[in-house]
């Protein structure tokens, strides 16, 4: 029952969009493209007020949950030669979604043997530091796919700091440490620093 729903809400909104692009006159065109608007709304105040999944229409619950006391997320940093962090702009690996890849560096990565975790993070330095390079040369960041910068973006937005010349490190980065940050709610607020608490570093020994 709920795929017949949801290839019928599809079809909708396929035959809704259809008849806009048949559309010859003006008038008739503009009305339609009402008639389609009101069609995709409806759907989706449907999908969401009834906590239906009908697919591409869905009521979207992978966020939804109590908010502990405590927040822990992961913090991926680069190294400089110094051993100094660096704070990396969310685009630096392209193509890889930054959300994506901090979840599952602090899961499924800190569960694998040394020698692969070495591999990888050979790899995010490597991606990293041709980043860096690129915007301190003032060529950006690169945008993901043919699109570019009118492409999709990744499923939540965040700051892009190397955007902006004088906040592109100047020194490159040759190692990685990924952190585990713990906070109580209001603390940032009040201007005091997450604890942290070092998962992984690379190199391994002594200074990068």
């Amino acid at each position: 029952m709920n795929d017949a729903l949801a290839a019928l809400a599809f079809l909708l909104l396929v035959l809704g969009a259809l008849s806009v692009s048949r559309a010859r006159d003006p008038q008739i065109e503009r009305a339609r493209v009402r008639r389609f608007i009101g069609i995709a709304v409806g759907l989706s105040m449907a999908v969401g007020l009834g906590q239906l999944d009908l697919y591409p229409f869905c009521s979207w619950p992978l966020v939804a949950g109590l908010v502990p006391d405590t927040i822990t997320a992961p913090r991926l940093v680069g190294v400089d030669a110094a051993g100094v962090d660096i704070a990396l702009d969310a685009r630096a690996l392209r193509p890889i979604p930054p959300d994506e890849l901090w979840s599952w560096l602090s899961g499924r990565f800190v569960t694998l043997p040394s020698p692969v975790q070495d591999s990888i993070a050979e790899w995010i330095v490597l991606h990293a530091e041709t980043a860096r390079a690129r915007a301190a040369g003032g060529r950006g960041i690169g945008e993901f796919g043919l699109l570019g910068p009118v492409g999709a973006p990744f499923f939540l937005l965040h700051p892009r700091p190397w955007d902006e010349p004088g906040l592109v490190p100047s020194t490159p980065i040759v190692g990685v440490r990924l952190y585990r940050e713990r906070w109580p709610l209001g603390s940032k607020r009040a201007g005091k620093a997450p604890r942290r608490d070092l998962l992984y570093a690379w190199p391994r020994t002594g200074r990068p």
